[in-house]
C-alpha cells in the first residue's frame, strides 16, 4: 500500500478508517480528563524557591555592600544560638550559596 492511500485511509473515513476528531468524540470526558491529569501529574516536577543569600543579606542591610553584607548576616547568625539552630534544623549549611524558602521565611521572622 503506498503512502497516499495510507493517508488517505486514516483521514477519509469512507474508506473504512476513523478520522481523529470522530475517534474523540466516542471517548467519554471523564476517562480524557482522568488520564490528562494523570499525565501532568507524572510529567511537572515540584518547583523549589531558592534565594541567593547575597540578595537576602542586601535586603536586611540596604546600606552596606554585597559582601559586607553578608558578613553582617554571618555574623548575626553566629550571635544568636536560636536563630543559627532554627536554621540548622531547616537544613542551613554555612558554605551554602542559596536560602529555601523555609530557611528565608526564617530569617524573615528574625529580621522583620
Amino acid at each position: 500500500m503506498s503512502e497516499k492511500t495510507m493517508l488517505s485511509k486514516f483521514f477519509n473515513p469512507a474508506a473504512g478508517a476513523i478520522c481523529r476528531s470522530q475517534a474523540q468524540e466516542r471517548i467519554p470526558v471523564e476517562v480524557k480528563a482522568a488520564s490528562i491529569d494523570a499525565q501532568t501529574s507524572v510529567k511537572k516536577p515540584r518547583k523549589r524557591r531558592m534565594f541567593l543569600k547575597r540578595d537576602l543579606a542586601q535586603s536586611y542591610f540596604p546600606s552596606a555592600s554585597g559582601r559586607s553584607a553578608l558578613q553582617h548576616l554571618r555574623r548575626a547568625i553566629k550571635g544568636d544560638p536560636q536563630l543559627r539552630g532554627e536554621l540548622s534544623r531547616a537544613g542551613y549549611k554555612v558554605r551554602t550559596h542559596y536560602f529555601t524558602l523555609r530557611q528565608a521565611r526564617i530569617l524573615d521572622f528574625y529580621f522583620g
